[in-house]
């Protein structure tokens, strides 16, 4: 299962970005470390769809937006790093404190071809006052390389999450 080490070094960056905080680095040897494990996320994917979907969700779990990252082909990545700046230069926080994700279900899978595949994802959020109303989002997944990775998102109802 090659999401594993796809997590563990989702987990080591968090971890260099604590460390970078307590002042035991400096800032430039924290850009050169985050810049070498975005080049090491680049080498790993899912192999199979079904793991990219709950990966793409966790980055709405946990307001990191390298989850987010870690499963999105080429051309989306350049998109949040135009959105959201080099992951040298600032933190993938996505979201606010509220509303949470509170859940999410697959409404639709749909293969378009063998190495095409959509889904519609709705999301389910919660305040400290109750539930609030679901967003849906339109995934399309490809497979490149041997590795699926999410092409393009489209929201189809609520807010955005990023």
């Amino acid at each position: 299962m090659r999401s594993r080490p796809l997590i563990f070094l989702v987990v080591l960056l968090s971890l260099i970005l604590v460390v970078s905080a307590s002042g035991e680095i400096t800032r430039q040897q924290m850009e050169a470390q985050i810049s070498f494990f975005n080049d090491a996320l680049s080498e790993f994917g899912v192999s199979d769809p079904e793991q990219a979907i709950p990966l793409w969700v966790k980055g709405d779990q946990t307001r990191n937006g390298v989850y987010k990252y870690s499963v999105a082909c080429d051309d989306l990545k350049q998109w949040f790093i135009k959105r959201w700046g080099k992951p040298e230069k600032s933190f993938w926080i996505i979201g606010g404190s509220s509303p949470w994700l509170s859940g999410y279900e697959i409404l639709s899978k749909t293969d378009i071809s063998s190495a095409e595949i959509q889904y519609l994802v709705q999301y389910h959020w919660a305040t400290s006052t109750g539930p609030e109303a679901p967003s849906t989002e339109q995934l399309l997944l490809k497979k490149i390389n041997h590795k699926w990775c999410v092409d393009s998102v489209k929201l189809l109802s609520g807010l955005p999450n990023y």
